[in-house]
């Protein structure tokens, strides 16, 4: 048994074995844009809940992707507008926060270099 211990140990040190460690995400940072679906699944799956209240939650998730795929492209506008607006607040929201970021960590650079000197 001690063999197989080792064998262990040494596939675990390797790189790239075990699970990946995630980065902690920054609580301050800009919530990311939703896209098209997500925000028709926002609007139909309390509709869809209603008429299907004995469907499991994955089930719900299958029913809104078949309500999806079934709009036409009219239909799918509104959507895509709302869309277009979520991406356009993200990308203001995430430069002011890029540059408050950028600005905290020059602060403290300039700190650290008046304190070398």
């Amino acid at each position: 048994m001690p063999k197989e211990a080792k064998e262990k140990t040494s596939r675990a040190s390797r790189k790239g074995d075990g699970k990946k460690v995630k980065k902690a995400k920054d609580p301050h940072a800009p919530k990311k844009a939703l896209t098209a679906f997500m925000l028709f699944s926002k609007e139909y799956r309390p509709k869809i809940k209603e008429e299907n209240p004995d469907v499991t939650f994955g089930d719900v998730g299958k029913l809104l992707g078949a309500a999806w795929n079934k709009l036409s492209d009219k239909e799918k506008e509104p959507f895509k507008a709302k869309e277009k607006d979520e991406k356009a607040r993200y990308e203001v929201d995430i430069a002011k926060y890029n540059a408050s970021k950028a600005g905290a960590s020059a602060g403290g650079d300039d700190e650290e270099d008046a304190d070398d000197e």
